[in-house]
């Protein structure tokens, strides 16, 4: 899975054919179809392993009992840190959400309950937008998925703290009632 994940962060889906993978990976055309029974298989289980590790990086944000606003600004935060030390799954992620296989059943939403229950609750109380909590997920990752991938392709080392707070500070504003 990790090379998938390399190869398809490098050169894109078209670019990592199967053969090539198993060539890659050292191992048999068959033992990768014996644990996926397709390409597609194996990019949703990618996609369903790097939102799961998205969701962990937020998990003591996202159920602590501060407010939405604290939540909002401490989980922007939280995903930049994750997605510039996760630049690969990062890259993925950002080529799945406009390709084909983002339209799949099994694609549900970018993050798990204990993230999406923050939009949920959030948006329920008031205190956002009365927008689908997907909607509210889907806007939030992008924004911070903008700082990200502003900070990986102009290759700065980083962004400054006064920079992300005022970055998830807009995100909030965006999101907020």
């Amino acid at each position: 899975m990790q090379t998938a994940l390399q190869m398809v962060a490098n050169g894109g889906f078209h670019a990592s054919p199967m053969a090539e993978l198993a060539s890659v990976s050292g191992v048999a055309v068959g033992t990768i179809y014996h644990h996926f029974a397709s390409k597609e298989d194996l990019m949703i289980a990618l996609y369903l392993n790097a939102s799961k590790n998205m969701s962990k990086a937020l998990e003591a944000t996202a159920t602590s009992k501060l407010s939405p606003s604290k939540k909002v600004e401490l989980m922007f935060l939280d995903l930049h840190a994750h997605l510039i030390k996760n630049a690969l799954e990062f890259s993925f992620l950002d080529q799945f959400q406009s390709s084909p296989f983002a339209g799949h059943d099994a694609v549900e939403s970018l993050f798990e309950k204990n993230v999406m229950d923050v939009f949920k609750e959030g948006s329920k109380a008031g205190k956002m937008k009365k927008l689908s909590p997907d909607v509210l997920a889907e806007y939030f990752y992008n924004a911070v998925a903008t700082v990200v991938r502003m900070q990986l392709t102009t290759q700065r080392k980083k962004v400054s703290k006064k920079d992300a707070a005022t970055f998830a500070e807009m995100a909030w504003n965006a999101i907020k009632k």
